[in-house]
């Protein structure tokens, strides 16, 4: 008999959150799954869905992210109806709250990063810590996606060790491969357009600003410099007229999603990443997997992943000349580029959707017994 399992995501984009979600539903056995994605309202990710096979219930929930009283309740509803093995929540402890009320199975909760910057988690006040600490009563497992976050968890928030397992995320290179072939065979030219690319939801979060902040000196010191924001967000107005106070139109870009996102990839010559705080972002693993250089703020995980100078670069994300060296490492060292290039390609090759799955159904198993 299948165990039934509902996996709740709090956004109908395709982010980071709900491309694992997705990986998720579409790869674990379906001989011991029967798997159903809870969105808060049809959108980009209904169609994917659709397009994988994957089942949807939309909990109707009026807003993205946050939990609104109709939404809460209509999950409730569902999840009484369809009485679950095991309900995942993606988009806070609120799933598995009702979850644990009506008795449910196994309730597992994975931390797509701590939503702290560090300087916040040092000078955290009592509400927040006793608001954060609780929230480990409600699971039976909580995953964290690095050492790092399990590492913030014990510290900071004092959760039981046992209760933490550490599941990293996991990519499909097969799907890759052709993208990666025609990445590698390129051989720019020195005076070429170099394009940097950022992909992400237009948040304070990921720090766009940062980029455009370096852009008013950087444009002007590297030739043929083109950055490409590409994503939807809260601070895609506020991002757009600081280019505009700029006069940075001819450098900085802002584009929507595309459909097919590796278009935006192979345009790319090197991925930056400004955020204050993380998980391990899919773009970047995936960048890696392209063969596409990663310039990036070690925060959240990604430590976990790139060791500066050896797969990546790490920068300060406010400092503007550690972002500009960066910039002119990958653009004017050829040897360097290539090395970076390489030794992403072997790092990331370890992290395979299979480990992934397997991963996770032995944390579903492990709850069972």
């Amino acid at each position: 008999m299948k165990l039934k399992l509902l996996l709740v995501v709090g956004n109908c984009s395709l982010n980071g959150t709900e491309k694992y979600a997705i990986e998720l539903a579409s790869n674990l056995n379906k001989e011991k799954y029967s798997v159903v994605i809870a969105t808060p309202e049809r959108g980009q990710l209904s169609d994917i869905m659709n397009k994988y096979g994957i089942r949807e219930f939309v909990y109707n929930n009026g807003k993205m992210n946050k939990f609104s009283l109709k939404g809460t309740l209509n999950l409730l509803k569902h999840i009484k109806e369809e009485k679950y093995d095991i309900v995942h929540a993606n988009n806070g402890i609120i799933p598995c709250i009702l979850s644990k009320l009506i008795g449910i199975k196994i309730v597992v909760e994975t931390k797509h990063g701590l939503f702290f910057t560090e300087e916040k988690l040092r000078k955290l006040n009592f509400f927040t810590f006793i608001h954060e600490h609780l929230k480990q009563y409600y699971s039976d497992y909580i995953i964290a996606i690095s050492q790092k976050d399990k590492s913030y968890l014990i510290k900071y928030f004092k959760f039981k060790e046992h209760k933490i397992k550490v599941i990293y995320n996991g990519i499909k290179t097969d799907n890759l491969d052709k993208y990666k072939d025609l990445k590698l065979r390129v051989d720019k030219n020195e005076n070429e357009n170099f394009i940097l690319g950022n992909i992400g939801r237009l948040t304070y979060q990921k720090a766009q600003e940062r980029i455009i902040k370096a852009s008013t000196v950087i444009g002007k010191e590297i030739e043929g410099l083109k950055i490409l924001l590409i994503g939807e967000g809260e601070n895609r107005d506020m991002l757009t007229d600081m280019i505009k106070k700029n006069k940075l139109e001819d450098i900085v870009s802002i584009l929507s999603y595309k459909e097919n996102i590796y278009d935006y990839y192979m345009e790319m010559d090197a991925l930056i990443l400004t955020s204050r705080f993380e998980g391990i972002p899919f773009v970047l693993m995936e960048s890696m997997a392209l063969g596409i250089p990663v310039i990036t703020t070690d925060v959240g995980g990604i430590g976990d992943i790139i060791k500066n100078g050896f797969n990546g670069i790490i920068i300060d994300g406010d400092n503007i000349n550690e972002i500009k060296e960066a910039i002119k490492k990958l653009k004017y060292d050829k040897i360097t580029y290539k090395k970076i290039q390489m030794n992403a390609l072997e790092t990331i090759s370890k992290y395979s959707i299979k480990s992934f799955i397997n991963n996770y159904e032995d944390v579903y198993s492990s709850a069972l017994n």
